[in-house]
């Protein structure tokens, strides 16, 4: 049975889960924990002191942190006065934090916890403040209970603070925007998505439907919050379903499997190459993993054996294959709960209830989508989102693919990723599935070169997972038993690892420069 859209804001969302568990424990971090009444009262101290700061409804506020309670108490701070928090990325380098909070308008900028290879304080310190013009103030939110300040603990007692409170929380709608979060930027330059609280909550109400998730549930969170799936997926998700959230700092291979294995966490959430990095890990077997019963494995491309494995070796029967974009909050499809593994090996699955999904078969059978789950716009960028989002409504995804005979929705590619030789417009998704089926190859991606006659050439890079050194000849001939010879690369990349964004995903510019500066090498 669907499940009809509910109008919320985060601040009633979060009360509506204080009323059914207001003691039940909701985050676990380190030494720490809240429950569902404390995550509400602290972030209404939070909300408060903000207020009296002068962050009020409209409001862009920065959050540039790792997970951390703290992270959430902020964002359900902002979210309760209808301040808009702006989630950055936590591998942004200096001049790029400078360009995001001038294209973003940030007013305040909140930051989390120093590490050994995140300073956060220091690039704050070197910001170029006239260029950041309307940036007013810069707050330190630490990471856990020790770091609130004893005057953001909200005095119950005090009507005038809970007067204003109160009034900043009715101003809030639920079609306001809730938040400017950033496409990963893989192939281009990030741009802010503007998502409301009533497109994400519901897509947060719908991921825990779609995965049966309740209260007896414990997951294991490292996925960042900064980004849609961390946040709505991970966080929102707890919230509606009374999830006991075992949070990380980030997704650190040993991290997720001691904290599956001591915390018995039923639920694990993450991207194709997270998964691969458990299994293939040389401590993988000495953790007892078997009360991880479901999750979600999206984010990227996932080649059906490497799925297939991926529930074999971490036994996850209910690890349901999904399809989004933050565009589109970010979820647009599911794998039906009940099908088998091999069934949603197949495919991303069906489009959720409320969206209406269609393949342009005129445009190499683009997917677009239209719904609640559509984003606001790209912040500032009236040109794009029209590119984006049509006349009609309809969101167009850049993605490619098909409808099967049951409805499940099937992916053949990436517009921008498709590679054009000679006139033949060839997948990487085709050829990057042969390539892993080849024995000692750990991953792939295949990207096209630019070539003077062609237009393009064909480049497979790959990983191996180190058990032997694979020739070029080898492919080669393994390819010609499947591909057509038009579409097996000119050139093949051996490396040790991708560069990946903190999300998992391959940054593609950064790839791409690599394997030309290789490839110019070569020629010389």
């Amino acid at each position: 049975m669907d499940v009809e859209l509910i109008r919320h804001t985060i601040n009633s969302f979060l009360k509506e889960r204080v009323k059914k568990t207001p003691e039940k424990i909701a985050i676990v971090f380190e030494d720490d924990a809240y429950t569902w009444m404390e995550l509400d009262q602290l972030s209404d101290g939070i909300a408060l002191s903000l207020l009296k700061s002068g962050v009020e409804k409209g409001t862009h506020v920065g959050i540039w942190s790792l997970n951390s309670p703290l992270f959430m108490l902020y964002t359900l701070a902002l979210a309760k006065i209808g301040a808009v928090m702006v989630l950055i990325n936590t591998r942004c380098h200096q001049s790029e934090l400078e360009d995001l909070l001038v294209y973003a308008d940030v007013a305040a900028l909140c930051y989390g916890e120093d590490t050994n290879t995140l300073k956060f304080s220091a690039l704050i310190e070197q910001l170029d403040r006239k260029r950041l013009a309307l940036l007013k103030r810069t707050i330190a939110m630490g990471k856990n209970k020790k770091d609130i300040p004893e005057q953001y603990q909200m005095k119950m007692d005090d009507n005038a603070d809970l007067e204003r409170l109160g009034n900043a929380k009715k101003k809030v709608m639920p079609e306001d925007v809730l938040g400017i979060l950033f496409t990963s930027g893989t192939t281009s330059a990030a741009k802010g998505v503007m998502l409301s609280h009533f497109a994400t909550i519901n897509i947060a109400i719908e991921t825990a439907t779609q995965l049966h998730w309740n209260e007896t549930d414990k997951s294991c969170l490292g996925i960042p919050l900064f980004h849609c799936f961390g946040l709505s997926s991970g966080f929102m998700a707890g919230i509606y379903a009374g999830i006991e959230i075992h949070l990380l700092e980030s997704y650190k291979t040993i991290r997720v499997l001691k904290c599956v294995e001591q915390n018995q966490c039923t639920i694990l959430n993450g991207v194709p190459t997270m998964f691969m990095a458990m299994i293939k890990h040389p401590r993988f077997v000495t953790y007892k993993l078997d009360s991880l019963n479901s999750g979600i494995i999206a984010g990227s491309y996932v080649n059906a054996n490497d799925y297939l494995t991926i529930c074999e070796k971490l036994g996850m029967r209910k690890l349901q294959m999904s399809y989004g974009q933050t565009e589109a909050s970010p979820s647009i499809t599911f794998s039906d709960y009940e099908d088998t593994i091999l069934d949603k090996s197949r495919s991303v699955g069906k489009v959720i209830p409320h969206v209406e999904l269609k393949i342009l078969a005129d445009n190499q059978n683009e997917i677009c989508i239209k719904g609640y789950n559509t984003m606001l716009g790209y912040y500032k960028l009236a040109a794009e989102t029209q590119q984006a989002i049509d006349a009609e409504g309809w969101l167009h995804t850049g993605d490619l693919g098909y409808l099967d005979a049951d409805g499940n929705l099937c992916i053949t590619g990436r517009l921008k990723e498709m590679i054009v030789r000679g006139g033949e417009n060839i997948s990487p998704y085709e050829i990057e599935n042969h390539i892993k089926n080849f024995p000692y190859v750990a991953d792939v991606k295949v990207i096209g070169i630019e070539a003077e006659v062609l237009q393009e050439e064909i480049a497979a890079c790959i990983v191996t997972d180190g058990r032997k050194k694979i020739s070029e000849t080898e492919m080669r001939e393994f390819l010609s038993q499947h591909l057509a010879a038009y579409k097996i690369p000119k050139y093949f990349i051996f490396l040790k690892k991708f560069p990946l964004n903190a999300s998992g995903k391959i940054v593609l510019i950064e790839l791409k420069n690599q394997i030309k500066m290789i490839i110019d090498k070569n020629k010389k």
